[in-house]
């Protein structure tokens, strides 16, 4: 019979396993690489750095998963899906809805294994609809698109991770590191031609929360 602590276990190293798989690891690779390397290089190093960190990511969550534990495993995957959002966010201004969906999944099933599922529910509903009324009063009232559909899924993600109040902490934080981004980019004279990266600032106010 397979315990909900195992079922916890797979369902991290599934989501991570998908990750790898079905693009965002190897778009994140294509990010980072463009930034030091000429078009023959990323072509030439973009599957072998794409092959050795994915096969890292699983091993990794495997060994948090039979270590430490199931929370571990979670907290693991979550961290590696944050990375490579992240990474995809601040070359692309893009959260796909389908690597988005997975860190949702992932932090419902912990907590219905755990037994919080209430405060999960909880922490979605106010993250995602603290951002989805930010997102409408801009687009009805302001006339801009101020913040991405993928914003609000990560947040989502974020808050069955985390509850209240951690997401609005999270989303305090985020907000405050945009800002400030933007802020040192005009004064350096920069252009933001696609806007802050919203999802990269959500996803590093969450690995703050974990270290503090």
């Amino acid at each position: 019979m397979i315990t909900g602590a195992t079922l916890l276990s797979l369902a991290a190293v599934a989501v991570v396993g998908f990750a790898v798989v079905t693009g965002p690891l190897m778009l994140a690779v294509r990010a980072g690489l463009r930034q030091h390397l000429s078009p023959r290089g990323i072509k030439r190093w973009q599957k072998p750095v794409a092959i050795g960190l994915g096969s890292g990511a699983v091993v990794a969550t495997l060994v948090c998963a039979t270590a430490l534990g199931p929370k571990a495993a979670v907290t693991a995957a979550a961290l590696i899906l944050l990375t490579l959002l992240a990474g995809i966010d601040l070359a692309w201004r893009w959260l796909p809805f389908e690597w988005t969906l997975p860190l949702l999944g992932l932090g419902l099933l912990a907590a219905a294994v755990e037994d919080h599922l209430s405060v999960a529910i909880v922490g979605l509903a106010v993250g995602a609809g603290t951002l989805l009324a930010l997102q409408l009063y801009f687009r009805l009232i302001r006339g801009v698109e101020a913040l991405g559909t993928g914003d609000i899924w990560l947040t989502a993600g974020l808050g069955t991770l985390s509850g209240v109040p951690v997401i609005l902490y999270i989303l305090t934080l985020a907000a405050v590191t945009g800002l400030l981004g933007a802020a040192i980019a005009r004064f350096r004279g920069g252009r933001q031609r696609y806007g802050v990266a919203f999802g990269a600032h959500l996803s590093l106010a969450y690995f703050i929360f974990l270290l503090f």
